[in-house]
């Protein structure tokens, strides 16, 4: 008897009714993928890259180049079969080819066989033989109780009690004999029309703890009358063009092709608003500013400071030798306090901050009582806490924030983002700081 089995498919039968085996295929043999990394030499030149580049793709490599201050340094993935390193390594400009023999290279023992050690302070080290436990959700204190200490201040404000700032520091809601009485601040935020998004986390920041404000576009900064109105006003991190000019009436999209935005969505603050930020300083008003948006302060009041070299992963259009070396796109930098100055009360001596660019400051020598003064600085030595920076010389022991008195009023510049992306926890009292010392009244 015949039987004819569910999938025939599998288990074919002839036309007699015999079973005929019949192997299946062996599967197709995987394609083997092999990495490089390609290291050229320093004086490699245009040529000679995009012979690199062109030989690689030839050979059905998909590259991944790296751009360094001195050499350029090319991740090749393939076909193993298609590899002849040698010919690779004979190449014009082509000073070494290393195989990636195991995943994650640079974070192997191979690329470091040593362990990273971060020396916090002597007799406390992470990464040597003691077991730390570290401060954080699962260990110590949480975010929320930042936040809790920050809403009781504000409710307690809210219901008209006393809260004080003492000498060094401290809060108290009884009268100390010599510090500040806090008052709640009259923030004003500027948000330019075009898109902003260290204006949006800064909002955030203060709606996480509980701080006023008022959002100011460019009319409202034109129309004057400033000081009136509020104790603080807040630039985020935006260049001075920007902050002046911002969106042109007339946008190009693609070749050939614009749009033309609405006139009260275009342009900046203009001089006359820059003029006008000026004169709210000089009547007593505090302005913070971060990052690049200190240019507007440091170029168009008279400060008795100036910006140093910026990073060229923040500067617009910058060359490396404009920036001295210095290069920074986006790491944990460590920096120093002064805990003494108002500024950074609550603030560790030795402390971490993100920096994306990073600005650095110059004090200008002066016989003046009233000239600015440093509160945070860039490490001495060994500033890369994380991340990857080149020419770390040039920021090195330089002013990271600077406080600068100008008439009744001060300016407020920070070089780095202290509130970067909600992330920044360790720095937020820096803005903090600053934001509610503006409407401190000193106690006599």
């Amino acid at each position: 008897m015949r039987v004819v089995p569910r999938n025939p498919r599998f288990v074919p039968w002839d036309e007699r009714g015999f079973f005929v085996y019949r192997a299946h295929p062996p599967p197709a043999k995987a394609k083997e993928v092999k990495k490089l990394i390609i290291v050229t030499r320093k004086d490699i030149s245009k040529e000679d890259y995009a012979r690199i580049e062109r030989r690689l793709t030839e050979l059905g490599f998909k590259l991944h180049p790296i751009v360094g201050v001195e050499r350029i340094v090319i991740g090749a993935i393939g076909d193993r079969r298609m590899i002849d390193a040698q010919s690779l390594a004979s190449l014009p400009g082509v000073e070494q080819v290393i195989p990636i023999l195991h995943p994650y290279k640079l974070a192997s023992r191979e690329a470091k066989p040593e362990g990273t050690r971060i020396l916090i302070r002597p007799g406390l080290e992470i990464g040597g033989r003691q077991l730390l436990v570290m401060a954080g959700p699962c260990a110590v204190e949480g975010r929320e109780q930042l936040l809790e200490a920050a809403r009781a201040i504000a409710a307690a404000l809210r219901a008209g009690r006393h809260v004080y700032l003492t000498q060094d520091g401290q809060l108290s809601l009884d009268r100390p004999s010599a510090g500040w009485e806090l008052k709640m601040p009259r923030a004003g935020l500027y948000v330019p029309w075009t898109a902003n998004m260290d204006a949006g986390w800064t909002q955030w920041l203060f709606d996480q703890f509980q701080t006023p404000y008022e959002v100011l576009r460019n009319a409202d900064i034109r129309r004057g009358g400033l000081r009136a109105r509020f104790d603080v006003i807040v630039l985020a991190q935006q260049t001075m063009q920007s902050i002046l000019h911002g969106t042109p009436e007339v946008v190009q999209l693609r070749a050939g092709e614009t749009a033309r935005q609405r006139p009260e969505y275009t342009g900046g603050i203009g001089l006359e608003g820059a003029g006008q930020l000026e004169e709210f300083v000089r009547a007593g008003g505090t302005l913070i500013a971060f990052d690049q948006a200190t240019e507007l302060p440091l170029t168009l009041f008279p400060i008795d400071g100036r910006g140093g070299l910026r990073s060229v992963a923040g500067g617009e259009g910058q060359s490396q030798e404009q920036a001295g070396g210095w290069f920074c796109p986006g790491s944990v930098l460590r920096m120093t306090a002064d805990p003494k100055h108002p500024l950074a009360f609550g603030m560790p001596a030795e402390h971490y901050a993100t920096s994306t660019g990073g600005q650095f400051f110059e004090i200008r020598e002066s016989a003046a009582e009233r000239r600015p003064r440093a509160f945070v600085w860039y490490a001495k030595s060994n500033l890369l806490a994380s991340g990857w920076v080149s020419g770390e010389r040039v920021v090195a022991g330089k002013p990271a924030a600077v406080e600068a008195p100008l008439g009744k009023g001060r300016v407020v510049l920070f070089g780095f983002r202290p509130q970067f992306r909600g992330q920044t926890f360790g720095t937020f009292r820096l803005v903090l700081n600053a934001v509610w010392q503006s409407s401190a009244a000193p106690l006599e």
